[in-house]
């Protein structure tokens, strides 16, 4: 039995089903919430300065 076997449990049971049955829903439901997170995490261009390590690339600075 793997040590992951409650979970494995818990998500093949009735609340896994459950998810399945609601995913599209939950989806719709959460379209904004996640747009505006994966925005609020997408990585941000360094400012010019803050790229140049001479010290690894002399070249680009």
């Amino acid at each position: 039995m793997s040590s992951n076997q409650d979970q494995i449990d818990y998500w093949n049971g009735p609340t896994g089903e459950k998810w399945a049955k609601y995913q599209s829903e939950m989806d719709r439901n959460l379209a904004d919430a996640t747009a505006g997170l994966l925005k609020l995490a997408a990585p941000k261009p360094l400012a010019p300065a803050a790229r140049c390590w001479a010290w690894i690339s002399p070249a680009r600075c």
